[in-house]
């Protein structure tokens, strides 16, 4: 595996130089060079004209194309290479790509019977790489006699070997047991969020042991969300062979910035656009990456109305601006001091607190959980602060203290009597039974009132 190297070290100038992100590798002439030509002879159903995709595919996929081709040993009948994980950002070809290769492998196979499959979370999503498959077969006379496509069945066959080109779903019970030639896995950061994401892996890669001649390629654009599950795991597996930690018979092509030009925003920088997007200016324009950047940072404004920053200031500022009772007077008159009754009713409704930008201050967390400190104005005539433990998946909810609660129900009963101890009225409304309000709380009336 010496000269199978797949290690990219100088990848970070390769990008910057606008080079092939694939090493020097010591390739089987003959299975290059045709697994190349025919990609290039395949068209593209979906495009005006109907060009073939040596005309209209970026001069970064070529040696991808050859690199999955010849790799293939003839004599041996086995693949040196036989993982690829692909990593790039969305509307760059992905799925014309992953369908193109599909087909060209299914023409190149000589295992009669062979199985290619095509997987996806959803068989939706895996159907948009199967519709471009069949596309591409219909488009070419030639090719349309030797496939037959089933569209009911999803599935495409090769009329003279009986290799089949299929769509399946992410599954555990559909894939076990498959003895898989070739499978494209299309975006994984998707998949990653089910249960049972990494079993499927496993069954994918127990295929591979079965079929030395087989191959596994990962297409995939980086997720919203922060990596997990399998998909973190295979991104930081690529990232170390890429970068010479493993040695794998993998190949890792991962168009994503270096840390150093990432931060501080770099990414937002034109300049750095064409680095990870290679197909600029062919299936992707600059005025979309444009939109994108506005809607994500539209976006992001939007679920995080103010910054840390902020939060911090009108946190402080809340603390130390005097609190405005309800009845103030006008004019350069001075201000009444506030009872306490009438400060808990104003916070109520005037207090920064209770807005909808009310600072939340993060005390300590871990990758799941964040304990999030929270002023929340009382329902019972004060404004404790709450400690809330709260998902960062999941809506944080306040939960009121039974302490408070009692205390609160304690002081609103007591007012209660000493107003039923005063007038022969409030006595016999304080008598009838149900509910009555007193400082915002519901209660129930006391026993010992009804006696009196």
């Amino acid at each position: 595996m010496a000269d199978w190297n797949t290690a990219c070290l100088d990848w970070e100038r390769r990008l910057l130089e606008g080079r092939s992100l694939v090493p020097e590798l010591p390739l089987f002439e003959d299975q290059r060079a045709r697994g190349l030509r025919i990609f290039k002879r395949l068209r593209v159903p979906d495009m005006r004209g109907l060009p073939m995709m040596g005309d209209v595919a970026g001069p970064w996929l070529f040696p991808i194309v050859e690199a999955i081709f010849g790799s293939y040993d003839p004599i041996l009948q086995r693949r040196m290479i036989q993982e690829f994980f692909l990593l790039m950002p969305k509307k760059n070809g992905k799925t014309s790509t992953g369908a193109s290769i599909m087909v060209d492998a299914l023409i190149i196979n000589n295992r009669p019977e062979g199985e290619f499959v095509l997987i996806a979370p959803t068989k939706e999503i895996a159907g948009i790489a199967f519709k471009q498959a069949r596309g591409t077969i219909k488009v070419d006379p030639e090719l349309d006699k030797l496939f037959q496509v089933q569209d009911h069945l999803k599935t495409i066959t090769h009329r003279r070997m009986g290799s089949t080109l299929q769509v399946k779903a992410a599954d555990t019970d559909v894939i076990t047991g498959g003895k898989q030639v070739g499978t494209l896995i299309d975006e994984l950061h998707v998949l990653a969020s089910k249960s049972n994401a990494a079993d499927i892996l496993v069954e994918l890669r127990g295929a591979l042991a079965a079929r030395p001649d087989g191959f596994l390629i990962i297409i995939t654009t980086q997720s919203k969300a922060p990596p997990r599950g399998v998909f973190k795991s295979e991104l930081q597996k690529a990232r170390d062979v890429r970068d010479g930690k493993l040695q794998l018979p993998l190949l890792p092509v991962l168009y994503e910035l270096p840390l150093h030009l990432a931060k501080d925003d770099g990414w937002k920088k034109r300049t750095f656009w064409p680095l990870v997007n290679p197909n600029l200016g062919r299936s992707v324009d600059e005025a979309f990456l444009e939109r994108e950047l506005v809607s994500a940072v539209s976006e992001a404004r939007r679920s995080w109305p103010c910054s840390p920053a902020s939060i911090s200031t009108s946190r402080s500022a809340s603390r130390s601006a005097p609190t405005p009772g309800p009845a103030l007077n006008s004019g350069n008159k001075t201000r009444r001091p506030a009872s306490r009754s009438q400060r808990s009713s104003s916070a109520r409704t005037s207090s920064p607190w209770a807005s909808t930008a009310a600072a939340w201050t993060i005390c300590s967390g871990s990758a799941s959980s964040a304990v999030i400190r929270r002023r929340v104005n009382g329902c019972h005539g004060a404004t404790p602060s709450r400690t809330i433990r709260c998902s960062s998946a999941a809506r944080a909810r306040p939960r009121i203290s039974a302490i408070s609660r009692r205390m609160a129900i304690s002081r609103s009963s007591s007012a209660c009597r000493r107003r039923s101890s005063r007038s022969p009225t409030s006595r016999r409304k304080s008598t009838r039974p149900g509910c009555s309000r007193a400082s915002g709380s519901i209660l129930t009336a006391s026993p010992k009132s009804s006696r009196r």
